[in-house]
This record gives C-alpha cells, structure tokens and sequence, in this order.
C-alpha cells in the first residue's frame, strides 16, 4: 500500500503529495464527500443535457426533465419523463449512457482507478472516501478490489453487447454500426441495472425474443448482487480450500436465488390468465417472460409488458421487491437483500427468543442489526413522505403514486406511466427520492449529522411494553 502524506492548510483544506487528490477539506466525511460527488455528476449531466447539441431536432429539453433524466442515470434509475430516443439525439443518449456507466462504479471508484492508473498512488485518506463509496468486508486491498471491479465490469459488459449485437444485427435487420451502439448501450444498461432503453417501449417489442431475456436477465443479476460477491466469488474458485466465501456472499447468493425464484413463481401464478399481460402466450413465452419480471423489478426497470395492466396482487408484489432491491455493492438502491435477511432472522430471534442472530453458523453483529432497522425505518419514512407529498399535488391514484415512489426509492425504474404526466413539482419529488435511493438514506443522514464525542457512561435498564 502506498501512503501519502496528508498536510493541512489554515483554511481547513489539504493535500495529498505525491500522487493523491488535492483539495478534500478534513472536515469532509466520506459519506459528504459520497453525497457531493453524486450532486456534482448529477449537475454536469443537467447542464450537459440542456444543451442543444443533447436533443433531436425540434426538441426543447427543459431544466427539470434534464435534472430529472441526470439524476435517473446516475442514480442507475430508468425513469424517464421524456421518450429517451424521440428526445435525445446520439450525442445526448450517449451522455446518458457516460452517466449511467458512471453511477454503476460509483464516481469515487473511477477516481481512484484513475488515481491509481495515472500516478500509481492512492492516499490513505483518498481510500477512506473510495471506501464509502464501494464498500467491502473481505480482506483485498481496495485498490485491488478497484482495478477487479473494472476489469469485471469491461468483461462482463462485452461479453453482453456481444450477444446482443447478434440479436440486433440479425434478428432485428440493423446496419452493423447501428446494432453495435444499440448493443452496447442496452449492455451497460442492464448491467448497471439502469433500465435506460433506446426504445420508446422500452424491452415489450422482446417479449418473445428469449436470447435478450437471457441476456439482459443476467447481466441484471450479476450487476445486481454485487461487485464484492462476484470478487469473492472468484478468489474462492481460483484458491478453494484456501478461501472461504463471506458471510456477505452467503447471504447475498442466498436471499437473491430466494427471491427470483419466489417472484417467478407468484407472478406467473398470478399473472397466467390475464388476458392483457400474460394470459395469451404459450406456455414457454410465460415462463421466461414471468422469470424476466421478477429479476427486473427488483433493480433494473426493463419491462416486457405492460406494468399498468398488471393485477393490484402482482403490483403489491412488485413494490415488496423494488423496496427489497439490490445487494450491498451492487448498482441497485432499495434497503437491500442482506438487510432484509437480517430483519427476518431478527423476527424469527424474537418469536423464538434466541439470543444471537445467527446466519450460516455466523452470529451477526448487534452493530448490523442495528443499521438494517435504521435503514428499513428511514426508508420506509422517505417514501411515505414522497407519496404523499405526490399524493398532495398530482391527480393519480393511490396505487399508481405509491408504485412510482418505491420504484424511485429502489432506483428500479418501473412505472405505471405516468413519470412523463408529473408536475415540475412532482418531478423534483422523484428526483429527490432516486438520489436518496441511491446513494444510501443512512449515508445521507451521516452526511447531515454532526459528530458527536462518545461518551462511556451507561444506564440503568427499565422494561417497556412493546404491542
């Protein structure tokens, strides 16, 4: 590991010599310095999109839809309140597609991999602040973790767009270069877990294409669980006995397989006789178009039918799954898949008054207990708050808010349509909601609190009813 001295001026800035980043204030915490670096992004890509060479010809793209359209790709979302390409021209999309590619990594890991690639050095204080942003619990040096990451995310992205350029080349009758953009884009996309699409339906002209279900499915899943589990993953196939699989991985892998299998199940139960999704494919096109739904609705945001015409079983489903969301280091919002084991397990510990939490023969630390209800209850605060203030200034109904904020919240992307009928108002609302959904409702709470010193003094315990 490579250390740089950090020195400090009188206004409270600093340096980092010899190969690190200048000018990151010390009072900035890493989840501050998380939260501006998202903001900063966001705020480029706005001004980026405002301008003219971003939009078709003829076509005014305002300020709030540039916002709103920025902070959905960073914030690997997939809503969109205008028709992506009848509103951005090639120059646009791929400024989209740059900020979706961004928000997947995390910016603080692209800068440290630039860091690292240009000079060869990373400093200490620089890997806190990368650290926040890609979290991990194994014991690789998180530069290492960094460069793996890219290295994963190049790979897996080609071998995707590879796949894909077949299907659009000749399946689809695209020209050679068309069908390589439109490969790759939709590549990224997915992977990123974005749900961006250079289709007006977005994936519905698919619905019986099984290559792109594949395709498209997995790279969800891949991009969804983690880049920490797809690293633990391979260091324990390339040393078996010598390694052993994290608890995080574990409970990743698991809670993941739980819920696709579960949610394939429901839906085509649910979904099989409804005349207006499902109910006229054949058998096989119900099965894979059922296992699409329920890989997609939990991060990504492509759709193969119609969101609004499900039935109100399988949108309540829906809005479980996209709350759930993604894995710790993957690129999907939502409380996450190790979380909501945790809080399941911690019900099960009381209902069987058990002392410890234990997953895989591995207690869970009360720490994590702790932080997975605060973020199940800042959580569920914030989309109570967004539905209702959407409830308060739009004309929609209950289902079809509520849907929107969950989807916002877990970055998923899946709407009922009515993202592009919003009020200027209402889009501030979900763009607000996707950031927070994104970078983390407890990261933002750190980054507003104020430090507090520790104080070692305890006292006396006294029984309160509970129900």
């Amino acid at each position: 590991m490579h250390n740089s001295e950090y020195s400090s001026n009188a206004n409270g800035g600093g340096n980092v010599n010899g190969g690190g980043i200048r000018s990151i204030p010390l009072e900035w915490t890493p989840s501050q310095l998380l939260v501006i670096s998202f903001l900063t992004v966001i705020l480029i890509g706005t001004f980026l999109l405002t301008c003219g060479f971003s939009a078709q010809p003829g076509v005014k793209i305002g300020y709030i839809d540039a916002l709103f359209t920025a902070t959905s790709a960073v914030c690997v979302t997939g809503l969109t309140s205008v028709d992506t390409p009848m509103s951005y021209s090639f120059i646009g999309q791929i400024i989209i597609l740059l900020l979706v590619q961004f928000g997947g990594l995390g910016i603080m890991t692209i800068v440290t991999f630039g860091m690292s690639a240009v000079s060869g050095r990373v400093s200490l204080r620089f890997r806190l602040f990368a650290r926040e942003d890609r979290p991990s619990n194994t014991s690789i040096d998180l530069v290492e973790l960094i460069k793996y990451v890219f290295i994963i995310t190049i790979t897996i992205e080609a071998i995707g767009a590879l796949i894909l350029f077949t299907v659009f080349k000749y399946q689809k009758g695209y020209a050679a270069v068309k069908a390589l953009y439109f490969a790759v884009f939709h590549s990224v996309s997915a992977f990123c877990n974005a749900g961006f699409a250079l289709f007006s339906d977005s994936l519905m002209s698919f619905d019986g294409n099984l290559a792109v279900h594949l395709v498209i499915g997995s790279l969800i899943i891949i991009g969804g669980i983690g880049f920490n589990t797809i690293v633990d993953i391979i260091y324990f196939f390339r040393t078996r006995s010598r390694y052993q699989l994290s608890l995080n991985t574990k409970i990743t892998l698991f809670t993941s397989l739980i819920l696709i299998v579960s949610g394939f199940l429901i839906i085509l139960l649910l979904e099989y006789n409804n005349p207006t999704t499902i109910g006229t494919f054949p058998l096989h096109k119900k099965i894979y178009a059922s296992l699409f739904q329920s890989i997609t609705l939990r991060t990504a945001g492509f759709n193969t039918i119609d969101n609004g015409l499900l039935l109100p079983p399988t949108l309540l489903l829906c809005m479980i799954f996209m709350f759930i969301g993604a894995s710790p280091g993957g690129t999907g919002g939502g409380i996450k898949t190790t979380t909501t084991a945790i809080l399941f397990k911690s019900i099960m510990r009381s209902i069987h008054d058990d002392t410890q939490i234990v997953i895989f023969k591995k207690a869970v630390p009360k720490e994590s207990i702790s932080k997975s209800v605060a973020v199940f209850t800042i959580s569920m605060i914030l989309i109570l708050f967004g539905a209702f203030a959407l409830l308060f200034c739009e004309k929609f109904g209950f289902v079809e808010i509520l849907f929107e904020t969950v989807s916002a919240f877990g970055t998923v992307g899946l709407s009922m349509g009515i993202t592009a009928k919003l009020s200027a108002f209402g889009k501030l609302v979900i763009t607000a909601i996707m950031f927070l959904g994104r970078v983390g409702s407890l990261t933002v709470v750190f980054a507003l609190a104020k430090a507090r010193p520790k104080l070692d003094v305890r006292y006396p315990e006294e029984t309160v009813l509970i129900g």
